[in-house]
């Protein structure tokens, strides 16, 4: 009978964290969504698009797993 306490427990305190960890997700990679629209847009006709592209991409998946982590964290 303990143990069914402990899990209604571990979910009155993992349902706020998994709805803070959604919302911190959606609006973290929707800022980094608008700024690459935002960079890309200015830079399509660069004559070094190719590399300004795979640099813009590599810094997005930096920030999407610092975003996690930031998440982990919390």
């Amino acid at each position: 009978m303990d143990d069914t306490l402990i899990f209604n427990g571990s979910w009155a305190w993992s349902l706020p964290l998994i709805v803070l960890s959604v919302v911190l997700h959606v609006l973290g990679l929707g800022f980094i969504n608008a700024n690459v629209i935002r960079i890309l847009g200015v830079v399509k006709n660069h004559r070094n698009f190719l590399t300004i592209f795979s640099v813009v991409i590599g810094a997005t998946v930096l920030l999407a797993t610092i975003l996690h982590g930031l998440e982990a964290t919390i």
